[in-house]
Parts: C-alpha cells; structure tokens; sequence
C-alpha cells in the first residue's frame, strides 16, 4: 500500500503480540521511522513511573491468554478488582486457596470498629464491646488431696462439702477458670474481636 495515509489504514481489531507497529522514534529532536512489535511496546510500559493515585476508572493494559494466543487488551481498575472472586461482592474463594499476608507490618480485617464482619455466614456486626468487668480473683487454700468428684452437698447444719478437699477443690477450678477466661478476654482484645 504505497503513499498511503496510516489514518487511511484498515483498523486492525485483533492485534496479537507479533503484530508490528509503524514508530517515530524520538519526534521532538531528530525523527526517524522505525517499526515495533506489540510486545516490545508492553516492555516499555514497565519503565512509566508508579501512579500514587490509581482510581477505579483508570486503564491498565493486559495480556489475555498470554501462554496461548497473546491478544493486548485493556481493562479498567474496577473491572480487574471485580473479577477476583475474594474481592468481588457474592464471590467464592477457590477451595484450597490460602491468603499470605506479610510477617512485618501485618494485615487487618477491618480498619475501624464500626465496620461489620461476620464468620460461618453470621449477620456481620461491628466490633462488639468489652466484657463485663472481672471481679478480683478468688484465693484459696490448696486440697490436701484434690478431689474433683463432689458429692452431694451435706444437708444438715452446717451445710456444705462432705469434705475439704472438696470444696477446696471447687475453688481450685473456679480459680482456674477465672484465670482462663482472663487470659482468653485479652487475646482476644489484642487482635481485635472484642474492644
């Protein structure tokens, strides 16, 4: 097609990554007709400066089916976010898919306490609040010999265990769980599921 217009052209509609382009190189000092292939042009892409302020309307340039037939597309940021089935409103994970996260900084789920989660397909809430307040911890004297099979209490006066051990016993374990469940409300508070 000699002297002929590129405007003038038949629009080719699926370029391929072999394709060749018509470059002016360096048009604003000393311009010479070179050609590219569509590759080699995706290759200088990875030399433009980081966009700080990338929005959902904004273009990004793919590869579609790049180990096949490699075809030059574009997507736009919302489009590429929609189609990954984590991000995407009603979307699956694949099963056996796992989230690395970093060993650094760390990740969170959420960024304040007003945003909603919830777990095994529980209406999502926001952070609930803290427990109620533990009163001081219980002191005991240690059984002889602990004996965690209370019998029945005693019904004649003074009521109360059939023996020491017993009731010692008792406060052993209501001790212990206070300890647990303190222990418990505090890790749980450090990763933040309640306040």
């Amino acid at each position: 097609m000699a002297n002929s217009k590129v405007t003038d052209l038949t629009a080719l509609t699926d370029v391929n990554m072999v394709d060749i382009l018509y470059i002016i190189n360096d048009p604003a000092g000393t311009p010479e007709s070179r050609k590219s292939s569509v590759l080699e042009l995706f290759k200088a892409v990875n030399t433009l400066a980081n966009s700080t302020t990338v929005s959902g309307a904004d273009i990004i340039q793919i590869i579609d089916d790049p180990s096949g037939t490699p075809v030059a597309e574009k997507r736009t940021v919302t489009q590429i976010v929609g189609s990954v089935g984590l991000l995407k409103a009603g979307g699956t994970m694949d099963d056996g898919a796992n989230v690395a996260v970093g060993s650094s900084t760390g990740t969170k789920l959420g960024t304040s306490a007003s945003q909603k989660m919830g777990f095994w397909n529980a209406t999502p809430v926001v952070q609930p609040t803290a427990l109620t307040v533990q009163l001081t911890g219980i002191t005991h004297a240690e059984p002889g010999t602990p004996d965690y099979a209370i019998q029945g209490m005693t019904n004649s006066a003074p009521y109360g265990f059939v023996t020491q051990d017993e009731g010692n016993s008792l406060l052993k374990v209501v001790a212990n769980l206070q300890t647990r469940l303190s222990e418990l409300e505090t890790k749980l508070q450090t990763i933040g599921v309640i306040a």
